[in-house]
């Protein structure tokens, strides 16, 4: 999983690998700063391509993928 990024808040409970790979469903936050380059603005097509390959990898395992992005304002 070298794209996904698991972020917790402070008051949860520390996410172990084994917990990920259980979850029946996982969401997932992008936002404008993982989508495009700062600098160029540009997409960034390998990465979105390896977020790919890992959802399909949890699809696989019958895992649910919700992905919520706030990147459409970037990519407009």
């Amino acid at each position: 999983m070298s794209s996904l990024l698991v972020q917790q808040h402070s008051t949860a409970a520390p996410t172990s690998p084994i917990r990920l790979l259980s979850a029946r469903r996982l969401i997932v936050k992008i936002g404008s700063a993982l989508i495009c380059d700062a600098e160029t603005g540009e997409i960034r097509g390998p990465w979105l391509e390896t977020l790919i390959e890992d959802v399909v990898r949890f699809f696989a395992r019958g895992q649910q993928v919700i992905i919520v992005t706030s990147g459409a304002v970037a990519v407009g």
